[in-house]
């Protein structure tokens, strides 16, 4: 009869799960060493002998930055009666996997933080070629049970249940044939692309791509050939060939073509354009055996738009029979919707939502292609996006928990978390402030949100510890980042003046900014002392900040002390720490618009957004928010940009935040209490003259629907069941609840 096994399967680093030849899974999810994950399975096994396998590695030095490491070890946990299955149980057995090595990568388009690509000797294992290592007896790598004492505990993984659903694992198409030719050489690194659409060898490859015929290559033949995924994919390629044994395969992937050979200067042009430029890969390489139907693959998973395989046939042909794409990232999918009548606007949608879904994988990445790292300040903007576009928020609870974990004894947190590479951005921690307040009206969850409270605490006190008795904060240690302004110096590090070793505007502001989230945290959870505490600190630094940064002359603040320098941040910060007189906004909204200042990057447009909010600048917001059909689609992207061209990275999470300021600033709908349980519906529409959308809402669905009238705004609401509301249209504020119509 058959047999239901149920077991739980993890690794240091990673492995893939089979039965027989069936994949079961991916793991370990990504996690660190306070947060080790472990996947659960359920097998249904027929009558007969089956073999439950698993390829296991350890990236050692080559490791991407974000994946962490205690000690190499896989562990295969069964349950009830098959108990005896189970590692340090069983007779397990391993064997090391020969023909496959890390590339030391050299490339100017070297993953920073991703680790390295694959050189591959040898077909991906199957059930059938088990047989063909040397097994040996497994080696127990942890300590047994009876060698363990409680206080021994944080020094082992601490294993939990895996906090994600499953990758999304589904066919891609290798999309649109742009280039073959034969070059005389394999090296085409510094090769410039030919005309479109040229093929030098009349093979067919489009039929290839499409998996409708094979090519045979003669001995010595060499072809590069360039697919146009048409889209931004992050996947695992597989390709399966006959013969060609010592022939090599250099499988590259792509953003963008360059304009120039050095790759450095960023410049690109219309990424669908490809003639004349140059198109450095990060590669795999494939080396042959000869075998016939053998199947090549990678044990991590590439990203791009362009894939570009260059081949270079030994003494005997090659026949390829196919190259296929599985697309791997987080089940992401747009669940709310949103309409108007700029087709500006919604045309950058898709843009949004696939700058979203590929940065989503088993953490937050800020992009694919170069990092795939959990940095808080990215990981804030794509919470909130999160919340207008999906009910599954277990990727936003993994992150508020991973990066609390990451907390320093002196309270900051660390930048960038999983990493093997600390890393201090002190305004990171407090961003993390920032994403527990948004996670708190957004969603319901207040015990998560008031389990993390501690650490918010602590985050403070460490800002306090750099409070002098001027009562300013003078910039703590590290790497103090607000935004991409290369014209403020400190080596394009993004750091604003005087934010190194001295008295910073941004950075002061920003603190009072945060202090009032934390005020408003407290008194949701009802610490209404601590709420107190927070009010009259944030109010005493208010003050200090007035009085040190204000210049009344320019009716605006100052970057520094000596105010040398203006730019649009620490007017942002200060107007959204709600701690500024009436009479003071309508000068800074006037300085914001027409007043030479530092202007922000896409990132920091998230905050300035926020700002213009606050002053009613509708027509700014507005154009603004254009800026990204201008900028970026217009010029073929198919993701956002990182920053201002000539720009690294084509794909970066934290660029897609337009899509909240459609549903929360441009329809206006926001919480005004946590958990989402009342409603502020303020519209920011400028000149549109019809606005519409459905944002999903912890206990349903809000509908809000907006036009233009000669004598008005004319309107539809729809809150879910026992929400209630307040609308602010036509000057005038409108309490109700449920459903309201004008």
């Amino acid at each position: 009869m058959p047999v239901r096994l149920r077991c739980h399967v993890s690794a240091d680093e990673r492995y893939i799960l089979f039965l027989d030849n069936e994949r079961l899974g991916r793991g370990s999810e990504r996690g660190e060493p306070l947060h080790w994950f472990y996947e659960s399975y359920d097998l249904e096994l027929a009558t007969g002998a089956h073999v439950i396998w698993a390829v296991v590695w350890s990236f050692g030095r080559f490791a991407p930055g974000p994946q962490m490491s205690v000690q190499p070890g896989f562990l295969f946990a069964a349950e009830g009666e098959y108990l005896s299955l189970s590692t340090g149980l069983g007779n397990w057995e391993t064997a090391s996997l020969p023909g496959w090595e890390l590339l030391e990568q050299t490339n100017v388009t070297t993953l920073y933080s991703r680790g390295s690509r694959f050189r591959v000797s040898r077909p991906f294992p199957r059930a059938e070629s088990l047989n063909e290592f040397n097994w040996q007896p497994a080696r127990r790598v942890a300590l047994a049970r009876d060698q363990i004492r409680d206080w021994m505990m944080f020094r082992q993984r601490r294993m939990q249940p895996a906090a994600l659903p499953s990758m999304m694992s589904a066919p891609f198409p290798l999309g649109v044939l742009r280039s073959v030719t034969a070059p005389i050489s394999a090296d085409t690194h510094n090769v410039p692309l030919p005309v479109e659409g040229k093929n030098e060898t009349g093979e067919n490859w489009s039929d290839f791509a499409a998996g409708k015929i094979e090519i045979t290559l003669p001995p010595h033949a060499i072809r590069r050939v360039i697919f146009d995924l048409q889209n931004y994919v992050t996947a695992y390629p597989e390709l399966t060939v006959s013969g060609g044994q010592g022939t090599l395969i250099r499988l590259g992937w792509a953003e963008s073509p360059y304009l120039t050979p050095d790759c450095e200067n960023h410049i690109k042009g219309h990424r669908d354009e490809l003639a004349g430029k140059y198109l450095p890969t990060v590669a795999d390489e494939f080396l042959l055996d000869g075998k016939s139907n053998a199947r090549y693959a990678t044990l991590w998973w590439q990203a791009g738009r362009y894939v570009e395989l260059v081949i270079a046939v030994a003494e005997e042909p090659v026949t390829l029979h196919r190259l296929t794409l599985e697309e791997c990232r987080y089940p992401l999918e747009m669940e709310s919707r949103f309409d108007c009548d700029d087709p500006r606007l919604t045309a950058t949608l898709p843009l949004l939502i696939r700058g979203l879904q590929v940065n989503a994988g088993e953490i937050f990445f800020d992009c694919p292609y170069y990092e795939e790292a959990q940095w808080i300040g990215d990981s804030r903007l794509q919470v909130l996006c999160h919340a207008m576009i999906t009910r599954d928020d277990r990727l936003t609870r993994k992150a508020l928990r991973l990066l609390d974990a990451s907390r320093q004894p002196t309270g900051f947190l660390l930048a960038e978390y999983p990493s093997r590479y600390p890393m201090l951005i002190a305004p990171f921690s407090l961003y993390w402030i920032g994403m527990l307040w948004d996670y708190a009206h957004w969603r319901n969850n207040p015990d998560l949100v008031r389990a993390l409270l501690p650490g918010m605490r602590s985050t403070l006190e460490a800002f306090r510890r750099n409070v002098r008795e001027d009562g300013l904060l003078h910039a703590p240690e590290g790497w103090n980042f607000i935004d991409w302004t290369n014209s403020w110096g400190n080596e394009g590090a993004g750091i604003p003046p005087n934010a190194v070793y001295g008295v910073s505007a941004t950075l002061h502001w920003q603190l009072v900014y945060a202090l009032s989230m934390a005020a408003d945290l407290e008194a949701c959870l009802g610490e209404v002392e601590l709420a107190a505490h927070y009010t009259r600190w944030g109010a005493t630094l208010a003050q200090a900040g007035q009085s040190a940064f204000w210049n009344e002359a320019r009716r605006l603040f100052a970057d520094d002390l000596a105010h040398t320098s203006y730019s649009e941040h620490p007017q942002v910060f200060a107007i959204l720490s709600r701690q500024l007189p009436p009479d003071q906004l309508p000068h800074i909204a006037e300085g914001l618009r027409h007043a030479e200042l530092q202007r922000a990057s896409y990132y920091f447009l998230h905050y300035l957004l926020e700002a213009y909010r606050l002053l009613n600048l509708d027509d700014l917001i507005l154009k603004q928010l254009r800026r990204w059909h201008t900028e970026m689609v217009e010029i073929g992207l198919k993701t956002p940009l990182e920053g201002l061209e000539p720009c690294r990275s084509d794909c970066h999470a934290w660029s897609s935040h337009p899509l909240y300021h459609y549903f929360a600033t441009l329809l206006g709908i926001r919480p005004t209490e946590a958990g989402f349980a009342r409603v502020e519906i303020a519209p920011h529409l400028g000149d549109l003259t019809r606005a519409e959308g459905v944002l999903i809402h912890p206990q349903g669905e809000i509908r809000a629907a907006f036009r233009r009238e000669t004598d008005g705004w004319h309107c539809e609401i729809q809150l879910p069941e026992h929400v209630r509301g307040v609308l602010y249209l036509n000057e005038q504020v409108i309490e109700f609840e449920r459903y309201f119509s004008a």
